[in-house]
């Protein structure tokens, strides 16, 4: 009875489920403005920048005279005194045609820069356009930069600000908007122009009058009588229709055969701001007051249907690993960070319709992370970079990213070793002769004690032959046979933030230090081993040395101004004299032996010698004849 019961109840339950999920799906996918012909269409959330409706938003459109925009905003951010009186140029009013719309102005006429803005923006004056771009390059330039010229480097300007808004996809030509095939924009990027503008306390001043007037001029004897153009903002007096909205807090009207109809505007209600870009309108077949209606329909459904997500329940991902660096080489996970996203109140705002879609496929929220500067030491709770959240890859949000564990530092000095032995070619090959090395008391003479690292080699500096430390079979020896350079890689010792010492593995010695030389995996020490050092295998042979190393494999660089001297517990690493030395004793003996012979030779074959032999040879025999002969007698 149960089963039966549950199988009914289950199917009752997909009855009333499967209708909802079609319908909130096919809700979603529905345009709510189907019946609207206006072909660029963009509504933005201003404080976010959340577009949560757009018709061809990306695609190239004319601005027509909402350009004045960005004219009144670079005045406004260069001309600190509004209230200045100029004197209007013939430039200002020249070169118009019959059909520009106009503020007004005079040649020679005194007017108040607010009143000029007033007029760009009330009366889409192409003559306050084109004075205001003359008077601002006159602010900054002065007289470095013509008044010829001043509309164009205006027009650099605008460009300049389009480029440091994001506005990627738009170009002016002109400061007024009168049709060019260069002057171009996207609904988007203007979007983000009036997001901008919403800024700026003084444009928004402007564009949200009514009805400004303005005392007379030189020119204008009755002054100005301004109402505002945009029809949400202000119903004049021979409107037969009312199309105002209330909650509308400024706006630019444009139009040209080319843009069509063209509307700029946003609207405040409750705490929510909506900025609505209307370009294209046909303004040959449709008429001048449709963009109004439906700039009414698109607020009104904007304020309806715009809401907000948490991020929990979107169920967007917020833990990730990143790599780190500057780790000390005792952190057991090489750097690896887990972190979170700091997304506490953080919320995704747009139609519910699109909020409804995101929220079904929260992977389709492109994710970028930005931990460049992820460098230890880094404790838990740190920020160590950010990360960006991009809806349908237009609105982003951006978050810290929080360290989730600490990690040491590997060198807190942030020292670099850079060799400052001047080096200026390869040693010279030597006669191939192989020494042994000592450790020795003292450190000898220059020729046996300073060395060179270079090429990664270490060798002495002498003059006739240049000895480099070899290693082979268990030990390290010398020897000036080029083919042995090269095979020597140095690990300096430093210390971790915790104090840890580790050995890394360097390119030059700077001012010295302590070093490991290593060659193959084994490490030179100061142990004798037949007559020359010992090498130790090292345990752990890699970029960096963590494991605990034998003092005997320490040596300390002394920089010596043409070398280093390297040195262990007092003593000095030095080489041998080697075979070369013993062959040249053995020489030195030689020749001192023959040379006395030599001398003895000489001095035995000497003239006066053999007198004087002669002589006492000549009296022996005397002596003995007579000797004899009395011996003889007496016998």
């Amino acid at each position: 009875m149960k089963k039966v019961f549950c199988m009914v109840l289950s199917t009752i339950l997909l009855i009333l489920v499967i209708p909802m999920i079609v319908s909130a799906e096919s809700d979603a996918s529905i345009d709510p403005f189907e019946n609207v012909t206006t072909p660029y269409i963009m509504l933005m959330e201003a404080e976010t920048g959340t577009v949560v409706y757009e018709r061809r938003g990306y695609e190239k459109a004319f601005p027509a005279s909402t350009t004045k925009l960005m004219t009144a905003v670079l005045t406004v951010e260069n001309i600190p005194d509004l209230d200045k009186v100029i004197t209007v140029g013939v430039r200002a009013v020249s070169g118009f045609g019959p059909k520009s719309s106009m503020m007004g102005l005079e040649n020679g006429e005194e007017i108040a820069i607010r009143d000029v803005l007033y007029g760009l923006m009330m009366r889409s004056g192409n003559d306050a356009a084109k004075c205001l771009a003359i008077e601002t390059v006159n602010e900054i330039y002065g007289n470095s930069v013509g008044e010829a010229d001043a509309v164009d480097k205006f027009i650099e300007m605008m460009n300049e600000k389009a480029s440091e808004l994001g506005m990627n996809d738009t170009h002016f030509a002109t400061v007024d908007g009168r049709h060019d095939e260069a002057h171009y924009t996207t609904a988007y990027d203007f979007a983000l122009l009036m997001q901008y503008v919403l800024k700026n306390e003084r444009v928004c001043e402007i564009i949200s009058t009514k009805v400004h007037d303005v005392a007379p001029t030189n020119k204008h004897s009755n002054g100005y009588h301004m109402e505002n153009s945009n029809k949400l903002i202000c119903m004049k007096e021979n409107d037969k229709t009312d199309f105002r909205y209330p909650y509308c807090i400024g706006g630019k009207t444009g139009e040209t055969n080319q843009a069509g109809f063209c509307l700029a505007s946003a609207s405040k209600k409750d705490d929510i701001t909506l900025i609505l870009i209307q370009f294209g309108d046909n303004n040959q077949t449709i008429s001048t007051t449709y963009r109004y209606n439906v700039a009414k329909e698109i607020y009104e459904w904007g304020f309806s249907n715009y809401g907000e997500l948490s991020f929990d329940e979107l169920g967007v991902r917020t833990e990730f690993t990143i790599q780190t660096s500057g780790y000390s080489p005792f952190d057991d996970q090489l750097g690896k960070l887990d972190v979170a996203a700091d997304t506490e109140g953080q919320k995704i705002r747009g139609a519910l319709s699109a909020l409804q879609r995101l929220k079904a496929a929260p992977e389709s929220i492109r994710i970028e992370l930005h931990t460049e500067n992820a460098v230890a030491p880094i404790n838990a709770g740190d920020i160590v970079g950010s990360v960006d959240y991009y809806i349908n890859d237009v609105n982003t949000i951006t978050v810290s990213l929080i360290a989730k564990r600490s990690i040491a530092a590997a060198d807190p000095t942030g020292s670099e070793l850079v060799s400052i032995i001047p080096v200026s070619n390869t040693p010279p090959p030597g006669s191939g002769e192989t020494g042994k090395l000592r450790h020795a008391r003292s450190a000898g003479g220059n020729e046996y004690s300073v060395w060179v690292y270079y090429g990664n080699s270490l060798y002495n500096m002498t003059d006739s032959a240049w000895y480099y430390i070899y290693f082979a079979d268990g030990k390290f020896n010398i020897s000036s046979a080029p083919e042995v350079q090269g095979g020597l890689t140095l690990y300096k010792q430093f210390f971790d933030s915790e104090g840890q010492p580790y050995y890394s593995r360097v390119d030059g010695i700077g001012e010295g230090g302590i070093f490991i030389i290593v060659s193959n995996g084994y490490a030179l020490s100061s142990e004798k081993l037949d007559g020359t050092l010992k090498a130790v295998k090292l345990s752990e042979y890699s970029e960096s040395i963590t494991a605990d190393v034998p003092n005997e494999v320490l040596w300390t660089f002394q920089n010596e101004g043409n070398g280093y001297k390297i040195s262990q517990s007092s003593k000095f690493l030095t080489r041998d004299p080697g075979s070369g030395m013993v062959f040249w004793i053995v020489v030195c003996a030689v020749f001192f032996f023959m040379a006395v012979l030599v001398i003895l030779i000489a001095n035995h074959n000497r003239p006066s010698r053999r007198r004087r032999y002669r002589r006492s040879g000549t009296k022996a025999r005397r002596r003995a004849y007579r000797s004899g002969s009395r011996g003889y007698g007496r016998y």
